[in-house]
Order: structure tokens, then sequence, then C-alpha cells
């Protein structure tokens, strides 16, 4: 059960990650594209993309510095790990950055 601990940790790691960028991409880059193209689902297509580039990036090098490739990849882990780190970061939001 250790490797699943392993897989869902890092998949918590990668909702964190992607979430935080979310956050503070979203804002900049979708008024960028909003301004240039005037098409409010492009800006936000185009930011979502651009922070899960990001946080599959970081994710990789993570996975790769831990060895989560010698473990089996469950689906149902990732899943509850990137719900679970949004909620982490939905929490931190609320509480530290609006008040």
């Amino acid at each position: 059960m250790e490797y699943g601990l392993i897989v869902l940790l890092s998949s918590i790691l990668f909702g964190i990650i992607h979430s935080f960028l979310e956050i503070f991409i979203e804002e900049e880059l979708e008024k960028n594209v909003i301004h240039h193209t005037k098409d409010h689902v492009v800006a936000n297509i185009l930011s979502s993309s651009v922070s899960a580039t990001i946080a599959i990036i970081i994710y990789s090098y993570v996975e790769k510095f831990i060895h989560v490739k010698s473990y089996k990849k469950v689906p149902v882990f990732d899943a509850i790990g990137v719900i679970t780190g949004s909620f982490i970061v939905y929490i931190l939001y609320k509480s530290v950055i609006v008040s």
C-alpha cells in the first residue's frame, strides 16, 4: 500500500500546483488573450492549457525525482489526489489570500 500513498501524494501535489497556477495565471493571461482575440472561450481554454502544461512539467520532474514511474499507476488515486489538491488550494485561497 506504500506505492498507493506515494502515487496519491504526488497527485495531490499536481492538484495543488495546477490550482495555484490557475489562480495566479488565469486573470492576467485571460485579460491579454481577450484583448487580442475578443473571445472569452478561447481565453479560458488557453489559460487552463498553460497552467495545466506547467503543472504537468513540474509534476513530471517530481515523479522522476521520487521514482513514481516504478510504481503501478492507479487512475483512482490520481483523480482523488487532484481533487484533494484542488480542495486544499481552495481552503488556502479562502482563508489566507481572500481574507
